[in-house]
């Protein structure tokens, strides 16, 4: 479950927290639990990767409206970097 929350944020473009200052304390977090190579991360991480962003951008927000589907097709296929299929599986839910 750790990999899973930590990892979810891989697929982004500037994934966090990797894609900035890390400011981490190492002790709290070893290197192996850490990413290192694609295969590592779970199906699992993909599909809450998706669910995350997507939510993100279609739900209402107290800063922010719902973007509209196509807003949200273009955002994730520019920014999110796992399983393409994905995207087409979460906007089919949509």
């Amino acid at each position: 479950m750790k990999r899973i929350v930590a990892g979810h944020h891989e697929f982004q473009t500037t994934a966090f927290p990797r894609g900035g200052d890390d400011r981490r304390d190492e002790r709290r977090e070893s290197g192996s639990e850490r990413r290192t190579l694609d295969g590592q991360i779970t199906r699992l991480t993909h599909i809450v990767a998706i669910s995350d962003m997507f939510d993100a951008l279609a739900s209402k927000r107290s800063y922010k409206e719902p973007l509209a589907r196509e807003e949200i097709e273009g955002i994730l296929k520019d920014q999110y970097t796992g399983d393409p299929a994905l995207i087409n599986q979460a906007l089919s839910l949509y």
